[in-house]
């Protein structure tokens, strides 16, 4: 009788060992955090560009990174495995780089910049001429990243229009306006609105663009695939200027940004810096913003 105890003891102890009994659901480890609060190494930049080869009506939105100097000033951005733009500052708020490369400030967004770099750059890249669209800093560090509330960030946009079916295909139509992102950190989404565009001497094939669902992801702000977007007249009905691409039946649509800064007063990262793009068969719409942390509303009397 021992024997046969013994021997039901040893082959429980040894199922317990299989997995046939497991701990509590409740006890189990929580599955990784897909959104890790990491900073990256010290100076490290990062950010985001919009970049078009020369003469050809055809973008593509990258992530970029770069070194700062002791200082804090911009020492270098990498725009991809085989180009590193060298800066060198020119004095004027610009920079220059090896073989002719120039990086100046975006005009109507660099102004409102504090915390990173808004630059138009011109550079050439195995005999092929680029130029591009960057917003790139050192990004808010990853622990003062709220996890919980709401904020909304405002600031100036720039976007370059090109109309795939006009008689000027290709021309680009600078725009400006005003661009406004609701942050809700817990639920980790951005909702953005860009109003208030217009070109000078020219009529504007669209009022508005609005893009909801837009995800959070530790200092990043990206659509990631997901996200819906919308170009809207005066009337807020639904206008498709880039037509469809890429698989996407309102055209393949891209935006990209970067918690900078830190407001010790709000308890809130400053400022959101990044780039969109959005173009189909029709049409091509790019840009790049910047936008402070806005007051919260006040809150209603009693």
């Amino acid at each position: 009788m021992k024997a046969r105890i013994g021997a039901l003891l040893g082959v429980l102890l040894l199922c317990a060992g299989c997995g046939f009994f497991k701990k509590d659901d409740a006890e189990e480890a929580p599955p990784p955090d897909a959104c890790p609060r990491v900073d990256p190494a010290k100076r490290v930049l990062t950010g985001a560009a919009v970049r078009q080869p020369q003469g050809v009506a055809q973008f593509d939105l990258l992530r970029i990174d770069g070194k700062a100097h002791r200082s804090g000033a911009l020492a270098r951005i990498r725009l991809d495995e085989s180009d590193t733009f060298k800066a060198r500052s020119d004095g004027k708020g610009g920079f220059t780089g090896r073989r002719g490369a120039r990086a100046t400030p975006v005009a109507g967004v660099a102004a409102a910049a504090k915390d990173f770099e808004a630059l138009s750059l011109d550079y050439t890249l195995k005999k092929v001429g680029y130029t591009a669209e960057a917003a790139i800093g050192a990004p808010t560090r990853a622990a003062k990243v709220a996890t919980t509330g709401q904020a909304r960030y405002s600031g100036p946009v720039r976007l370059t229009l090109q109309n795939l079916g006009a008689e000027d295909a290709g021309t680009p139509l600078e725009v400006t306006g005003t661009v406004s992102l609701d942050v809700l950190f817990g639920s980790r989404l951005v909702d953005a609105n860009f109003t208030g565009l217009k070109a000078a001497g020219a009529d504007l094939p669209f009022d508005s663009l609005v893009w909801s669902g837009i995800g959070l992801c530790n200092t990043r702000v990206a659509t990631s695939g997901q996200g819906r977007f919308q170009t809207r007249n005066g009337d807020g009905r639904a206008v498709n200027f880039t037509g469809s691409g890429a698989g996407a039946p309102a055209g393949a649509a891209v935006l990209d940004a970067t918690l900078y800064g830190f407001d010790e007063a709000a308890g809130l990262p400053a400022e959101i810096g990044g780039v969109l793009l959005i173009q189909g068969d029709s049409g091509i719409i790019s840009g790049i913003f910047a936008a402070d942390l806005r007051p919260a509303a006040p809150a209603p009397a009693q």
